[in-house]
């Protein structure tokens, strides 16, 4: 029964109405504004991913400068440290009776590490050389000995003690 109700389309029917005609450029209208706005759209990311990217370098640049300034700060360090450990190496070695040029070489070429025992070893040494040093000057001098004290008492100790000061040795 609808079917007998349709008329059968005329050829004013089949060509576009004015209507659809101008909705048709409104729509192209409306799709050129929205290419246009997307390109601008895609030009703004652009734009914000190129300063995010140079954003991004420059906080790895400025990291790799810390990392090197790191570095060389502790060099620095490390240099300073091994002067006041050297320092102080010379000054024991200068305590131990060492004159001060080898003093200086020698706590230069010490390794890291090196116990106090060392220097005690060193000033034990010299001790022992000093010894020797004395016992040999009393010794060459006729009638004084290192040894045993001479009898006699109390006197002839003085003299001992007088010979050894004027020896330089007391």
């Amino acid at each position: 029964m609808d079917d007998q109700n349709k008329t059968p389309e005329t050829p004013e029917q089949a060509t576009p109405q004015p209507d659809l005609e101008a909705r048709i450029k409104e729509l192209e209208a409306e799709n050129g504004k929205l290419k246009a706005a997307t390109s601008r759209a895609n030009g703004e990311v652009a734009d914000w991913k190129r300063k995010f990217q140079e954003n991004v370098d420059k906080q790895r640049q400025d990291e790799i400068e810390r990392a090197e300034r790191e570095k060389a700060d502790r060099a620095e360090l490390e240099r300073l440290r091994r002067a006041e450990t050297v320092g102080a190496y010379k000054t024991k070695l200068m305590d131990a009776g060492i004159d001060p040029a080898s003093a200086d070489l020698m706590a230069q070429s010490l390794p890291d590490g090196v116990k106090d025992d060392y220097f005690t070893q060193i000033k034990t040494f010299n001790a022992a050389k000093e010894q020797q040093y004395r016992t040999a000057k009393v010794d060459s001098q006729p009638g004084l000995s290192v040894g045993t004290p001479p009898a006699g008492g109390d006197r002839e100790s003085r003299i001992v003690e007088q010979a050894l000061k004027y020896a330089g040795l007391k």
